[in-house]
């Protein structure tokens, strides 16, 4: 065939798709854009008795794909488009080690199709997500810093995953970036807590934080005292002196600031001996913290009660 009649069907074949097989994610290539005159040239190899490789072709539809894929998500937004844009991207990355720029993607953009597949609120996506992110360090050059993790918890927590980020932030340490939890992290699936009116699930987020090495501080049981008085009901006082307990435990002070919240929190709910009683062991416990008593002090001054479970 005459290199003439090859060119007169280049515009036959920019607008026939190739039936390319379907790569590791299950992504297929979009139509060829053969516009270059190395790539005229490509094609009319291809017509020639000697066999062509056909990887070189495969790759360059590829690389096409996924830069389309980029710019159409980026345009539009779509969630969909971000889950294939980086299914796509963990395709065409295999095996290789090239920086993002390689494959026509900065890492703010990386950043912002994450936020976008995070959006959708599907906890199927959390597996893409590890992938992207072991993929940061080992391929890319892109360090996996706390920012990428606090992205996915605000993200998880906006649409009430509440178990997913706790289960993520008790094993960040073992994610990419082997990062440790912080306390505004936690604050955050408390805060979530506290507005869904699910005091028990704050409790047990307060255990997950600490057994998880981050400590817990004055803020963490204010936050976790909130949580308890719900619109829904009021704790018994059995429950507010275990959590008092735990938090003496962890070196937290039971300030003048808890003592009066918890007693304004009864008071305005109709509960005026609950609240008398928060007082009196407040009282107590300055009496115990005496100079004269300070020998006399140990660990089973308060007595845990049931309330919403014992500490491990």
């Amino acid at each position: 065939m005459s290199l003439k009649r090859v060119i007169s069907n280049v515009g036959h074949l920019t607008r026939t798709p190739l039936a390319l097989p379907r790569g590791r994610y299950g992504l297929q290539s979009c139509p060829p854009r053969l516009t270059t005159f190395s790539a005229i040239l490509g094609v009319y190899s291809s017509y020639s008795t000697v066999p062509q490789p056909v990887v070189e072709s495969r790759t360059y539809e590829t690389h096409l794909n996924h830069h389309e894929l980029f710019v159409k998500a980026f345009e539009t937004k779509q969630t969909d488009l971000a889950r294939r844009a980086l299914l796509t991207l963990l395709n065409v990355s295999e095996g290789r080690q090239e920086p993002l720029d390689a494959y026509g993607l900065s890492k703010s953009g990386l950043v912002s199709l994450m936020s976008l597949l995070l959006f959708a609120g599907r906890t199927a996506d959390l597996r893409i997500i590890e992938q992207i992110l072991e993929s940061m360090e080992s391929k890319w050059n892109f360090p996996v810093h706390h920012r990428i993790h606090t992205m996915i918890i605000r993200h998880l927590v906006r649409h009430g995953e509440v178990l997913s980020a706790i289960r993520w932030l008790s094993h960040m340490q073992d994610k990419p970036g082997n990062c440790t939890s912080m306390l505004k992290q936690w604050h955050m699936v408390l805060e979530k807590c506290r507005q869904d009116d699910k005091a028990a699930l704050a409790y047990s987020t307060v255990r997950s934080m600490r057994q998880s090495g981050c400590p817990t501080t004055e803020e963490t049981y204010k936050i976790l005292f909130g949580a308890m008085f719900s619109p829904s009901g009021v704790p018994q006082f059995p429950q507010v002196r275990t959590v008092i307990h735990e938090m003496l435990e962890d070196k937290v002070s039971f300030t003048a600031q808890l003592r009066d919240d918890l007693m304004t929190n009864y008071r305005d709910r109709g509960h005026i001996l609950l609240s008398a009683r928060v007082e009196q062991l407040w009282e107590t416990m300055n009496v115990l913290r005496s100079p004269q008593n300070e020998d006399s002090k140990s660990a089973d001054t308060l007595i845990p009660t049931p309330g919403y479970g014992s500490r491990a």
